[in-house]
């Protein structure tokens, strides 16, 4: 039995300015089971007297997106008739630290020394590679205890295939992902045996990408804590020595977004 696909229906039999409102007027679903792409809204709240975020950002996107048509005429591809694609509704909160939100982050946590923990050679055997406790202590080997107020960031490598979402993303057969982040256990000893403030990884997420309960998220965020993803040009500075500046938007009760990253060496 086929899979159902799901896009959004032909213009010639529901004009663009009818229907519910959905993203592109693709069919909205909960179920995404048989579904290539489920387009999630994204609430935040500005603080401004109209509170743009929540009343005015997922809601808009999908007003303006009525207007989106199959066909892409610069990449010669329509991306509905490729791709099975459902509006799966708005998320609710980043799981784990809704209640310390961006904008309570102290300022004084941002400005720190940057330790880089290179696993780029294991994790390149290995693309499930967790940061373990061994690794943190090498690299205290070489270059002494980890700064008080420090970062630590692993770099794996996984930077060099943002271009290649499927290799970056490391998506299955049957829709796992694979890609390295930091164990639980050197997430938990970095918390009670050293004084670092902030995690960063070049991939995804600070679990890795094989992980189902979040581990490492759920200890770290809760604590106080931050955490960077996605972060790159981290071959590109020493293991020690270089001091991050983390250019955070202080957007009221967001749980994350984009950061500007500066390492002075």
């Amino acid at each position: 039995m086929e899979n159902p696909r799901y896009g959004p229906p032909d213009a010639s039999a529901a004009p663009r300015y009818t229907g519910i409102r959905t993203f592109a007027r693709c069919p909205h679903a909960t179920d995404w089971e048989h579904a290539d792409v489920a387009i999630l809204g994204v609430p935040f709240d500005t603080a401004t007297s109209y509170r743009t975020g929540p009343r005015f950002g997922p809601a808009a996107i999908r007003e303006q997106s009525q207007l989106v048509r199959p066909w892409h005429p610069a990449l010669e591809i329509d991306v509905f008739g490729t791709l099975s694609v459902v509006d799966g509704g708005d998320l609710a909160v980043t799981p784990g630290n809704a209640e310390r939100t961006a904008e309570q982050i102290a300022a004084d946590t941002l400005v720190a020394p940057l330790a880089v923990v290179d696993v780029a050679a294991k994790a390149a055997q290995d693309a499930d590679y967790l940061v373990s406790r061994q690794d943190l202590a090498a690299w205290e080997t070489a270059h002494g205890r980890l700064p008080d107020n420090a970062c630590v960031a692993m770099h794996s490598g996984w930077a060099r295939h943002v271009e290649d979402a499927a290799k970056y993303i490391g998506k299955d057969a049957a829709g796992a992902l694979h890609f390295p982040g930091f164990s639980p256990e050197a997430a938990e000893w970095l918390m009670k045996e050293r004084r670092v403030t902030g995690l960063a990884v070049d991939t995804l997420s600070l679990d890795n990408g094989a992980s189902k309960d979040f581990k490492t998220h759920y200890l770290w965020l809760p604590s106080g804590r931050w955490g960077l993803e996605n972060v790159a040009n981290l071959d590109r500075v020493p293991a020690a020595g270089a001091t991050l500046v983390v250019g955070l938007a202080k957007v009221k009760d967001a749980t994350g977004g984009p950061t500007r990253l500066l390492a002075l060496v």
